[in-house]
């Protein structure tokens, strides 16, 4: 006599949203629960390898003041994340008929400020404040960091270095797009050099401008996170920030750059980054993008229920 397991499931509302796109189909795919109560966070990772997207956003409270956010990529849980928390943003001003111009949600970074913006013929912007400013971590050997990307030292267009805006990420700017279209990922350098460091990402990013430039082109290799290449890459842009203000020497008043993301995997993206700065220090800097929904559904969360079988 065997045992059988019989499953009987509960029914999880989820939505889908195209982040940092104005169309659908583009940009970074995102998985929402805004009913997440009663979700412990090894049933949120488990849900989040099924979606199987670049991060899966939990929300709880979100008819509160302050919904709480929870983001997991396949494999691990972040602190704070850019399109989990924008898409979590429009998401939300789209429940119910409230409407709101501004939404206060709460992460493990801290709580997050939005400005929802609603445009007459068009999806819903969020400007989201970051709820971290960058910090240099270290530098890496250049040898290293132009070889996990499959690049030649000599084809690099400055050094590279570790910042963070809440999670470390491994900074490599390449001279050209031409260099950056041909990028990927050595897992063999990875594994020996980057696997164990806490900066694993490899965001690699190039300006036609390196001195005056307000337009990047980025790729983001994340395999750590069980992430091949995300299309679009919120709190590495805002952590990018503190790269181009030494880069590009920020010293007062306001600068916007525009990130474009995701191009070589099909999934264009484009991150709005508004940053201020005084004294040539980073004051304040916000995150914004537009966000398409695309999916409504329900998850079935299965509930094992153990019973004697026959042969």
């Amino acid at each position: 006599m065997t045992d059988k397991v019989r499953f009987r499931g509960t029914d999880i509302p989820f939505l889908t949203l195209d982040v940092f796109t104005e169309d659908p189909f583009a940009g970074n795919q995102l998985a929402v629960f805004p009913r997440a109560e009663g979700l412990d966070a090894p049933m949120m990772q488990t849900i989040a390898a099924e979606m199987n997207l670049s991060e899966t956003v939990f929300i709880t409270g979100a008819d509160s003041q302050t919904p709480a956010l929870r983001i997991f990529t396949p494999k691990v849980e972040l602190p704070f994340a850019g399109h989990p928390t924008v898409g979590a943003a429009v998401a939300l001003a789209n429940m119910g008929s409230a409407k709101p111009e501004r939404i206060a949600m709460s992460t493990k970074l801290g709580v997050v400020n939005a400005q929802i913006c609603r445009h007459a013929s068009g999806p819903v912007e969020a400007w989201i404040e970051a709820p971290a400013l960058p910090r240099e971590i270290s530098r890496p050997e250049t040898a290293e960091a132009a070889a996990v990307i499959g690049v030649k030292e000599d084809e690099l267009g400055d050094t590279s270095a570790v910042w963070s805006a809440g999670v470390p990420m491994t900074f490599i700017p390449v001279a050209n797009r031409e260099v950056l279209n041909r990028a990927s990922t050595q897992i063999d350098v990875w594994n020996a050099h980057f696997r164990d460091s806490s900066a694993h990402q490899l965001y690699a990013f190039t300006l036609d401008d390196w001195q005056t430039g307000e337009e990047i082109h980025a790729r983001v290799f994340a395999p750590g996170l069980g992430i091949p290449e995300d299309p679009a890459t919120g709190a590495g842009a805002v952590a990018l920030v503190g790269f181009l203000q030494r880069l590009q020497q920020c010293h007062d008043g306001g600068r916007r750059w525009i990130v474009h993301q995701g191009l070589q995997i099909g999934r264009p993206s484009k991150l709005l980054l508004d940053a201020e700065f005084a004294n040539g220090e980073v004051v304040s800097i916000k995150l914004g993008g537009c966000a398409v929904p695309i999916i409504h559904g329900a998850l079935q969360v299965p509930v094992s229920v153990r019973s004697g079988g026959g042969n």
